[in-house]
């Protein structure tokens, strides 16, 4: 069952890598918009199922690489949160053009980080404090600045177009 589980995570990193490079290194002309539309989507997608999974199977205990059981849910929890605190807030202000400035980044960065690595592991045993994971919270932060860019940029065109 560990095996599965392993080539499962192994198989939906492998998608998400394939699509942050896509988003990372392609320039953006070789892209229209229903293309980035399709790649957004898969690979918000596979980022919610990958985090879901890893979540899952650490609440099951059953074993996953060190690197992916103790980092990778830091690294993917920010595009996560961000993209849905980005959605919520065009559909709040009815305005599919609102993109999340650098202050509100780090402003919410600052207090995952602040929640999830000072005060929780304060108050609960299970929550420990650790430097790499607000680094993870912030290389995360940084891949939905391209993300929003590139892919939230294609999906309000897509929907103009559609």
């Amino acid at each position: 069952m560990a095996s599965h589980s392993s080539d499962f995570l192994a198989g939906l990193l492998c998608v998400a890598r394939s699509f942050c490079h896509c988003i990372l290194f392609h320039s953006s002309h070789c892209m229209d918009s229903r293309l980035t539309r399709s790649f957004g989507l898969l690979g918000l997608c596979t980022m919610t199922i990958a985090y879901i999974g890893i979540v899952s199977i650490k609440r099951l205990e059953l074993p996953l690489p060190d690197l992916i059981s103790s980092y990778m849910a830091d690294l993917l929890c920010m595009p996560l949160l961000l993209s849905a605190t980005l959605f919520l807030l065009r559909r709040i202000k009815h305005s599919p053009q609102f993109y999340l400035g650098i202050g509100h980044i780090v402003f919410i960065l600052c207090y995952v980080s602040f929640a999830f690595e000072y005060v929780l592991p304060r108050y609960h045993p299970s929550y420990t404090s650790d430097l790499l994971d607000v680094c993870c919270y912030g290389l995360g932060a940084i891949s939905f600045v391209f993300m929003q860019k590139r892919v939230f940029n294609g999906l309000q065109k897509a929907e103009a177009c559609a």
